[in-house]
């Protein structure tokens, strides 16, 4: 157990190998009003995730979909008095709100998001389909089976995940794959560019509720690179309504266009590898997230600025 004097908190950071989570350690680090000791957590050992060099202490563990992870988690909160737990791995989150909601943590824990009932709706992209459907919110159209109106072209992805890799089969390819395959993928018709993303950060408690939207204009193994700034009054009605329906305070979620539309393609309820871009333009959504798990307002940490602006990154090399 942590015994270090004048700790005001004790945080694990899941999933720290990840851009966001690393993101998260920075922004803690920027903030002075509290002291904090770290635990960062990955599959990786520490001189293989920069995170550590922020961390108090790194402790590598199992794949969060191995039978030990899930004791391994709650050895580390037991041991080291967490009373912040931020997973950054969308599986990771469901297994945190399905420890919290078996009362196996505590009743007081910080925790992005306790429902399992949320998680997994954010978790299963069949699970999100019917969810915004629900709520009248548009998303492109999945084929649970073979229909007369089948577009020659259909999107094929992983049921869950996250950086998942997404395929174009034809209207053959599915008739024929589809059965086999509907236990571990979605199918789905094709939307088109831009992709944005857009990090939304909410309190009802403080009246507080900002978004922003990142057009990816470029992206390098999978990570945004270079990315336009701006604001869009439809987007803005999306995030709310998600905001408020899903009980979230910091999470981003995906658009593309469909039918001279915006539909909503991904829903991630942790924040993501690419909003640090935000931070750039001075939307310090990590630290909200803080702010909110810690019961303070959050308003002063976003700029006014709601012109459009591009922000281009950089990697940053670390000797580890």
């Amino acid at each position: 157990m942590n015994t270090q004097n004048n700790i005001d908190r004790n945080i694990l950071i899941g999933s720290a190998g990840t851009a966001s989570a690393f993101a998260t350690i920075q922004a803690i680090r920027r903030n002075l009003d509290t002291n904090c000791y770290i635990i960062s957590t990955d599959i990786n050992p520490p001189h293989l995730v920069t995170s550590s060099l922020l961390s108090d202490k790194h402790i590598q563990v199992n794949k969060s979909n191995n039978p030990k992870f899930e004791n391994e988690i709650l050895k580390i909160i037991n041991e080291h008095n967490i009373d912040t737990y931020i997973p950054f791995i969308d599986l990771e989150v469901l297994i945190a709100s399905k420890l919290y909601k078996n009362n196996m943590l505590k009743e007081n824990v910080c925790l992005q998001v306790k429902d399992p009932h949320i998680a997994a709706i954010c978790h299963s992209k069949l699970e999100s389909y019917y969810f915004l459907n629900s709520l009248g919110i548009k998303t492109p159209k999945i084929f649970l089976e073979s229909t007369p109106d089948l577009p020659n072209s259909i999107l094929k992805k992983p049921l869950s995940g996250f950086g998942s890799k997404i395929d174009i089969i034809d209207k053959a390819d599915y008739e024929k794959n589809f059965e086999q395959a509907k236990n571990d993928f979605i199918f789905q018709e094709i939307c088109s560019l831009p992709e944005i993303t857009v990090d939304v950060s909410y309190s009802k408690k403080f009246n507080h509720f900002k978004y922003i939207c990142r057009e990816r204009i470029e992206i390098k193994s999978g990570v945004c690179t270079k990315a336009r700034i701006f604001f869009d009054n439809k987007l803005e009605e999306i995030a709310l309504q998600l905001a408020k329906n899903l009980n979230l305070h910091s999470f981003c979620f995906q658009v593309m266009r469909l039918n001279d539309d915006w539909a909503v393609t991904d829903m991630n309820p942790r924040l993501g590898a690419g909003t640090p871009l935000s931070y750039a333009y001075g939307y310090d959504f990590f630290n909200a997230m803080l702010y909110i798990l810690w019961d303070k307002n959050p308003n002063n940490l976003f700029s006014n600025n709601k012109s459009e602006r591009f922000v281009t990154r950089q990697y940053v090399e670390y000797l580890m």
